[in-house]
């Protein structure tokens, strides 16, 4: 729709060019070819804020390369500038005349043999950039500038869309909207101007040749009927692009003569029978071919016709204008939600990357972290043993929340548990207690059962085997009175007594260390104080 509109704007125009002036179409072709040449050619070499690289530089407009091709003879061209030279038929490559190494081989230029040179591409799309608009304070690359900001920039001098039929104004690209709204006027009296031309091309020179008897007096009413058709040709479009016409004395999208500021003097030397096509408005498709019909009666007729067509024409092209700056102003907004919407793919996909790599590197971190409180806790625990290791062959253990583990044991959540480890010396066996709450083999649910445990330490390569000294084991009275006490000496062949090679040997000891009966009546106060108890356990060593 948007390209179409256009072109049946600019219908009157065409018809009046056609009927009175004729028509160029191969130089407007080759006009328009060479317009879209120049708004291709290369890019200014200032944005650069330093003088360029002369291998930057187009050897025909001598501006920045804007998408390089390389000829056979090695010259680097803008692809629009080869294009326009080829098209031109300028065919020898004038750098290579200049520079005095002119090859009749090498030398002619050939489009369809330059290929596009994309290791100059990159070196340029990389240079550092800036606008060269007044006023504007963007910096970025070249790539940056030609593939965004150029169209974008707010500071950007365009012409007004109306130059070719006359506007003259200048504005920058975000002060062009409001241009558009507050010359309304002048763009419908340059529009309408044509239209006087038709009026004149129509009616005069017939209106004479009627006058006058003139033999092709009878084409009046043709070129009148065949202006009639083009003007239902516009209707018809109007119709589709669902544009209520009113009539003649308004238009559509809101403008009337009020708004656009057109008195009535220049309405009417476009359109000087208005009133009467208002009044045949029900009959205007009937008054084209009465006029056909009464051409040879004589000349009032066809000066009616042509006046009830120039009216028609006058509204549509109003319509025309009003639906024509509509969709300029659509297509503007169109264009411009597309290029940003463009930018925003770009940073979402720039985002997406980024957010990929943060969650990588997040797990990363989080694996790193959860292997550092590995390390931590392990530590931890070392460092609470050696907190609590003795290295002298005599241990204390302070067993807390002693009533909640004899719970346990008895109800066989946790039938034991460990001593932290001790040592007969700084480099001697490694040993810890192992206790049942609710005792163990013979002694279970009616004793204490404790037991000694020999660990596999970091120096029992240089100790004597098997381990073969006597053990005390204790279970203290708090009030200093009566402890209870075993004792026995290792038997050396069990296994539990030799080198280990596990973590843990067997553990050894006393199943009936302790009747519970001693925890649970009067006594109790002697050995459980404040939920605690407290376990001494003597290696007798001998001088390990």
């Amino acid at each position: 729709m948007a390209h179409a509109v256009p072109a049946s704007a600019h219908g009157p125009e065409s018809i009046a060019g056609r009927d009175a002036v004729g028509h160029d179409g191969q130089g407007d072709e080759t006009a328009e070819a060479e317009a879209e040449a120049a708004a291709a050619a290369g890019l200014n070499p200032a944005i650069l804020g330093s003088a360029p690289d002369p291998k930057h530089l187009c050897c025909h407009c001598c501006l920045l390369l804007r998408t390089p091709v390389q000829t056979q003879c090695g010259h680097r061209y803008c692809q629009a500038c080869l294009a326009q030279l080829v098209r031109q038929r300028h065919i020898t490559c004038a750098k290579c005349t200049d520079e005095n190494v002119f090859d009749p081989h090498l030398s002619i230029l050939d489009d369809t043999k330059a290929f596009h040179d994309r290791a100059a591409q990159r070196e340029i799309d990389c240079l550092s950039a800036r606008c060269i608009n007044e006023g504007c304070p963007w910096t970025g690359t070249v790539k940056e500038y030609w593939s965004v900001h150029e169209e974008l920039c707010e500071f950007s001098t365009l012409p007004c869309p109306f130059q070719d039929v006359g506007c003259t104004a200048k504005v920058s690209r975000g002060e062009l909207s409001r241009h558009e709204e507050t010359a309304v006027p002048l763009h419908l009296r340059l529009l309408l101007a044509p239209l006087a031309s038709l009026r004149s091309a129509l009616l005069v020179p017939d209106r004479f040749a009627l006058e006058n008897g003139a033999a092709d007096a009878g084409a009046v009413p043709q070129r009148v009927g065949t202006v009639d058709s083009r003007v239902r040709k516009l209707e018809e479009l109007l119709d589709r692009l669902n544009i209520n016409g009113g009539d003649g004395g308004g238009g559509s999208g809101g403008w009337n003569k009020a708004d656009s500021g057109i008195n009535s003097a220049s309405l009417a030397s476009i359109s000087p029978r208005r009133g009467q096509a208002g009044a045949a408005k029900g009959g205007r498709k009937k008054g084209a071919a009465a006029a056909a019909a009464a051409a040879p009666a004589g000349g009032g007729a066809e000066e009616e016709a042509g006046a009830v067509v120039l009216g028609r024409l006058a509204r549509v092209e109003r319509m025309l204008t009003a639906f024509e700056n509509i969709v300029k102003v659509l297509d503007r907004e169109t264009e411009r939600v597309a290029v940003a919407q463009r930018e925003t793919e770009r940073q979402r996909r720039e985002e997406q990357q980024q957010l990929h790599a943060a969650q990588a590197k997040m797990r990363e971190v989080e694996r790193q972290l959860a292997a550092k409180e590995a390390a931590l806790a392990e530590l931890r625990g070392r460092l609470l043993s050696l907190e609590a290791a003795t290295f002298d062959g005599v241990f204390l253990w302070k067993i807390s929340s002693f009533r909640q583990r004899s719970r346990d044991a008895s109800e066989g959540r946790n039938l034991a548990f460990y001593s932290p480890a001790f040592y007969t010396s700084q480099h001697g066996y490694k040993m810890c207690l192992r206790l049942y709450p609710n005792g163990d083999g013979a002694g279970r649910g009616t004793h204490l059962s404790l037991f000694f445990v020999i660990m596999k330490g970091d120096h029992d390569a240089l100790l004597p085997w098997p381990f073969k000294y006597k053990v005390t084991m204790m279970l203290l009275d708090q009030d200093r009175r009566e402890h209870v006490i075993d004792a026995f000496r290792p038997d050396v062949t069990s296994s539990s007594f030799q080198r280990p090679v596990g973590e843990l040997n067997v553990a050894s000891g006393c199943p009936l260390f302790c009747p519970l009966a001693r925890l649970q009546g009067q006594q109790r106060q002697a050995y459980v104080r404040d939920d605690t108890i407290f376990i001494r356990c003597i290696v007798e060593t001998d001088g390990v």
